[in-house]
């Protein structure tokens, strides 16, 4: 939920409806994926695989998010700056 409540406060009101229904499709996409692609890990290897493979994606995620946040807070002049 804090990641939306971010993308509404960065995204322009005229962009808003657009933006927030392709984030919401996507966190439906990967909350019916998710358990797929594990399933289909564990059913190919095993459940242990699987797990570690689901843990791997999550820390991914972290760091590239921790990553693209610190390139956005560069970018962004701080109110200091004026």
């Amino acid at each position: 939920m804090l990641a939306l409540a971010r993308l509404a406060d960065l995204t322009p009101e005229e962009r808003m409806g657009r933006t927030m229904g392709n984030a919401e499709l996507g966190r439906e996409i990967g909350d019916a994926g998710g358990p797929l692609v594990v399933g289909a890990i564990a059913t190919v290897a095993s459940l242990p695989v699987a797990l570690m493979s689901l843990a791997a994606a999550g820390l991914a995620s972290g760091v590239l998010s921790r990553f693209a946040l610190q390139e956005e807070s560069a970018r962004t002049p701080s109110p200091a700056d004026d």
